[in-house]
Formats: C-alpha cells, structure tokens, sequence
C-alpha cells in the first residue's frame, strides 16, 4: 500500500464519537462561552449545522474541557509564578552586599589578581592519575 494512499485512507477517518467531532471547534466555543453566549445558543447552532449530538452529551463535554483548560491554565500560571520567584532571587543574589561566591570567598577577593592567579594555579594544575594498564 502506497504511502499516498494510507495518507488520505487516514485522513478520511471519522472521529470515533460525535462530541470528538467537535474538538477542533473548542477554542471557538470557549470564545463564545467567555463572551456570554448561552451553551443551549451553541448546541442550537451546532445542532441546526449537522452535528448529531446529544444536548446533555454536548454539556458534559464542555464541562470536561473547561475542567482540563483550568487545570492547564492552573499548572501554567504555577510555573509560571515559580519561574518569576527564581528569578527573583537570582536578582537579589547581586545586590550589593551580597557578594560571597560559593566557597566563601568575595568577589573583590575573587578579582584580585593575586588571590586570582593562586584559584587558576590552584585547579588548573591538578593532574589527573594516570589509569593503570594504559
């Protein structure tokens, strides 16, 4: 069977229920939902459009979908707030007065030349073992 031929067989496949029919059109319905259109105004229309489905099937399919959109919503704001609390105290880790580095030493020390040349002899001649057998 010929790649072409799969495609548009796949293609021509129905959604297995009537309410998954109406999947792609939830971002539009959720528009109208949050403008104030009545969900009995929707299903109207839809149901004058051909789409054969039960009026309390349709409800609880938004219902389900409200709930996942909320949850999405909930879990991206989450992430979101976490991201701007991280970042936040990145930031006040550069606030003057707060300049140890990690092992206790300050940056001013860090700078010095001397103290500098000391940390880059220090690790940058550190000789790994030899592995035996080689």
């Amino acid at each position: 069977m010929g790649s072409s031929t799969l495609q548009s067989r796949l293609k021509a496949l129905k959604p297995s229920t009537p309410a998954r029919s109406l999947t792609p059109l939830l971002p539009l319905i959720f528009e109208k939902i949050d403008e104030g259109v009545s969900l009995k105004e929707i299903y109207k229309l839809l149901s004058e459009e051909g789409f054969s489905i039960n009026e309390n099937t349709f409800k609880s399919f938004i219902r389900r979908n409200r709930i996942k959109r909320e949850q999405t919503l909930n879990s991206v704001r989450d992430e979101c707030e976490t991201q701007i609390k991280n970042s936040e105290n990145d930031l006040d880790s550069t606030k003057p007065g707060n300049d140890t580095l990690s092992k206790g030493m300050s940056i001013s020390d860090a700078l010095d030349p001397k103290v500098r040349e000391e940390l880059g002899s220090k690790y940058l001649k550190k000789r790994r073992k030899p592995k035996e057998g080689l």
